[in-house]
């Protein structure tokens, strides 16, 4: 008898404890769905993103933005690279470009704030320096009523200051698509218009270097169209 009796005690008063230690995991695992709802969110602030307009020109340009955590506006910078005649174009194989450019913006998103920062309408100022050489032909005077064509390789140091607007597309938190149009200043230590007409500048040629520049002026007009990949990130 008391082999059996023994055993059934325990088993009574195992139960409470056996329930008891379910509701408790029953409570903690409640707990912790709450902290996963209620945590923020990972928002992704950071972007590789290329230019395909001056492609069309052979020139290669990458940018990388970086958003700045802020609860009260939305702001980024934006660092970029440019690499000239990286890729070949025919109308451009005699003058043979070559160069390299870095430029810096601050852009401030005027729309309000959605579930991606980098994501709407925005504002930003650029500046770049940069320089482009080529291969110009131009006739030189060599005796009276005499003229022969040489080959010179001139050099363009440039700089730019631009004020742009635009708007970028997060789509799928992954990726990205922008489009900007921009005005600002062009200025270079070569006289393009007056010692020698060259077809290779920022007048005759705006996709070799990413503007368009009016005449004598420093006015210059840019545009452009990114696309680029959504990484990185911090708590929302």
């Amino acid at each position: 008898m008391k082999q059996l009796l023994f055993p059934f005690l325990a088993f009574l008063i195992s139960m409470p404890l056996g329930a008891q230690s379910t509701d408790s995991a029953m409570i903690l695992a409640a707990d912790k769905m709450d902290v996963l709802e209620n945590a923020p969110e990972k928002v992704h602030n950071e972007i590789i993103k290329v230019n395909l307009f001056p492609m069309i020109g052979g020139r290669l340009v990458l940018n990388y933005e970086l958003g700045l955590p802020s609860k009260r506006n939305r702001s980024s910078l934006v660092f970029g690279v440019e690499s000239f005649g990286t890729f070949p174009v025919t109308q451009f194989k005699m003058n043979q470009p070559k160069g390299y450019a870095a430029s810096m913006a601050y852009r401030k998103y005027l729309s309000k704030p959605g579930p991606q920062v980098l994501d709407g309408s925005f504002v930003q100022l650029s500046g770049s320096l940069g320089f482009v050489n080529f291969v110009e032909e131009r006739s030189v005077l060599v005796s009276p009523g005499k003229y022969m064509t040489v080959e010179e390789r001139m050099n363009n140091p440039h700089a730019t200051v631009f004020v742009g607007l635009g708007k970028q597309f997060v789509l799928y938190k992954r990726f990205s698509l922008e489009y900007m149009f921009g005005v600002g200043a062009y200025l270079t230590s070569n006289d393009i218009s007056k010692e020698f007409a060259y077809s290779i500048s920022p007048q005759n040629t705006p996709t070799v270097f990413g503007f368009w520049n009016y005449e004598d002026t420093p006015v210059a007009l840019t545009c452009g169209i990114k696309m680029g990949y959504v990484f990185g990130g911090f708590l929302n």
